[in-house]
Parts: structure tokens; C-alpha cells; sequence
């Protein structure tokens, strides 16, 4: 991931080393900081250096105005002052991570301050895109296969769709790889500080899969920072990708769960593929999952059962399986078992079956 190179000049020397500790022990992953205290070397360094952020103290005795830039804000004392002769302000007093949002927000959006023209109504615009979340109630049984290979399908058919991998511990690179820099780190830096065009920067930071075409974000580099997203980031991040208006469809993989996260995001889609293999222990399991799904939909007025659809994916024969016969689900249809096969050799097998993917986006 690029670092965000930031210039900073303020007079008080402490405090520029307090702010400068600040950067470097909470975010030096997307901030490198350039500190002056003195405004003629300040105004050198910005001349000679292609830089992404400045800020200056107020008081500093340099008018942003002059600098003929827009990514410029003003460091300022009091938190209720949010512009300065029509530049943002970033308190020098907020917790860090204000501190750091202030910048983002900076580079994002720009600096300048201008006045809004109210909105017209109904000028929000509705992306025209369908989201596909594919589950699983019990692991191991290819879920994530299933949906990389649904993504690969989809664009093979010229679809611009996206392969979105929420789980704590997946990775997109097991499917799809590409030379681009970049990854969900960046998206995610972006999502914390609050981006007013997040949709744009979301898209604009996907990778493109080099053989499929299928749009995607490169992993974290830490499964601590997929765990710490919220419900309401998982949604940001899913309306950022939806409004965009580049994708048609979304494959969310983000595992099972009854928790907030994972109940919305059942709520958002417009389809969900519950993958199993029909083994006694995932039936039972997909069972247990259906009957709480249901009693939850009576507590909070969800409808989330009637878009379930079941895959039966038995890609390992060292499994019996059955099928449930007793759920009036529609069935996508099934994968037959494939001996001694990796992950990419069995997306291969379920794109040769060409009429799974037909019936998924019939039903």
C-alpha cells in the first residue's frame, strides 16, 4: 500500500513532535509525515516535492491561498471552526484518529471549502446491480469455490461483476490474481475516514483478475482488520461498490453467521446460495440454521428464507450424502464428486457445467 506523504508546518516545535508520534505510532501503514517548524523550508519542500496533503497552523504564517493547491487544510485550536479562508480544518487537539480522518478527508475530497447547491429531489441515482450472496451453515464444503466460479461465469458473459471476500480469514488471491497494486487496505483506510465519494474510490482501487476479467479486492494484509469491520462497514462497502455503476453483480462470500453483520447482509442481497454437501453433519447443521433464520424473520420482519437457494456441491467422494428433502428450497443444481482435485481444477469441472449458472440467475 502507497503511504500518504503529508506536510506539515507548525511553529511550536513540541507540539509538531507530539502530532509527528501521533502519525508515526498509530498510522505510519498510510501516512508518512514531513514536519517543518520553520515556514522558508516549509514552502521549499513543497516546491521541489510532489506531496499529497498540507497542512499548516494557522498561525504559521503561510496562506494556503498562495500555494495554489487543493489538497491544503489549516491546523487549527478550536474544534468548532471546520474552514478557514475556504480551506478545511483538522483540530490539533482531537483524538488521533480525528486527527487522521481530517487528513484522509483532505486527500479524498480536496481541501477547499465551497458553498453546496442543495439537491434536487430524486437526484440520488439507484445503481441497477444484483447482489448474490453465496453461504455456507456448515464449513468445508466450497463455498468460496462456488463463488469465485459463479464471478468467472458471470463475466465470461460479459457482466461486469465483482468477487467481494468478507471472511475474516479468506482470500481473494486463492481465485484470482492480477499485477495491479493496491489492495482492500486502501478501501478500507478510506471507509474509516469517512470518504464522501467512497463508491468512486472503492472502484477506482479494485484489481481485474488477468484471465477471468472478474473485478475484486486484493486481501488485507491482516485478518485483525477484517474482524474489526462493522455491520454498518460491511454495508458501506457493498453501497459503495452498488452505486459505482460500474458493476451488474456482486458475489459476496462472507461464511455464515447470526450476528448483525451477517444478518444484513442476507437482507441486502437479492439472492442466497446456501452451498452443502449433503453430508449428515452439514444437513444437520443447515437445518439448525433454517429453523433460526426463520424465527428471526418473525422477530425483525426480515424476508430472507424465500431467497435461499441450495447448491449441492460434492466435489468429495469420501462423503455420503442426501439430499434434504424435507426443505422446499429451489436447488441450483449439483457438482458430482471430483477425486484428488485442487480448488482451481474444480472451478474448471463447475465452469464446464455451464447450465448450474444458467438455473442460478433463472430461479
Amino acid at each position: 500500500m502507497n503511504r500518504i506523504h503529508v506536510v506539515i508546518g507548525e511553529q511550536d516545535e513540541r507540539f509538531l513532535l507530539h502530532l509527528a508520534n501521533i502519525l508515526e505510532n498509530g498510522f505510519k501503514e498510510y501516512v508518512e509525515a514531513h514536519c517543518f517548524s520553520k515556514p522558508e523550508y516549509f514552502s521549499k519542500f513543497i516546491g521541489k516535492n510532489d506531496v499529497d496533503v498540507i497542512l499548516a497552523d494557522e498561525q504559521f504564517g503561510i496562506s494556503l491561498e498562495s500555494l495554489g493547491k487543493e489538497n491544503c487544510g489549516y491546523l487549527c485550536d478550536d474544534p468548532e471552526v471546520r474552514a478557514i479562508g475556504g480551506f478545511k480544518t483538522v483540530c490539533k487537539y482531537g483524538r488521533p484518529d480525528e486527527i487522521y480522518s481530517g487528513i484522509m478527508d483532505i486527500h479524498a475530497n480536496g481541501g477547499r471549502v465551497y458553498e453546496e447547491e442543495p439537491e434536487e429531489a430524486g437526484q440520488e441515482a439507484v445503481a441497477d446491480c444484483q447482489v448474490v450472496l453465496v453461504q455456507s451453515f456448515s464449513g468445508g464444503t466450497g463455498a468460496s469455490t462456488f463463488a469465485a466460479a459463479a464471478s468467472m461465469y458471470s463475466a465470461q458473459k460479459g457482466i461486469q461483476t465483482f468477487y467481494l471476500n468478507l471472511e475474516e480469514l479468506g482470500s481473494s488471491g486463492d481465485f484470482f490474481s492480477s499485477h495491479e497494486e493496491g489492495s482492500l487496505d486502501d478501501v478500507l483506510a478510506a471507509l474509516r475516514a469517512g470518504y464522501d465519494h467512497l463508491s468512486d474510490f472503492a472502484a477506482e482501487h479494485a484489481q481485474i483478475d488477468d484471465n477471468t476479467g472478474v473485478s475484486y479486492f486484493k486481501a488485507s494484509a491482516r485478518a485483525e482488520n477484517m474482524a474489526l469491520l462493522t455491520a454498518e462497514d460491511w454495508m458501506r462497502l457493498l453501497e459503495a461498490l452498488k452505486v459505482s455503476g460500474s458493476y451488474q453483480r456482486i458475489f459476496v462470500d462472507c461464511g455464515f453467521g447470526m450476528d448483525r453483520r451477517h444478518l444484513e447482509m442476507m437482507d441486502a442481497a437479492d439472492k442466497i446460495v446456501v452451498v452443502t454437501d449433503g453430508s449428515e453433519t452439514a444437513n444437520t447443521k443447515f437445518r439448525r440454521g433454517l429453523k433460526a433464520l426463520e424465527t428471526l424473520e418473525q422477530q425483525e420482519g426480515k424476508a430472507i428464507t424465500e431467497k435461499l437457494l441450495l447448491f449441492y456441491n460434492r466435489f468429495s467422494s469420501s462423503k455420503s450424502s442426501s439430499r434434504l428433502e424435507e426443505v422446499a428450497l429451489p436447488v441450483v443444481g449439483t457438482m458430482p464428486p471430483v477425486k484428488h482435485a485442487l480448488g482451481r481444477e474444480i472451478i474448471q469441472v463447475m465452469l464446464s457445467r455451464q447450465n448450474l449458472f444458467e438455473r442460478l440467475f433463472q430461479l
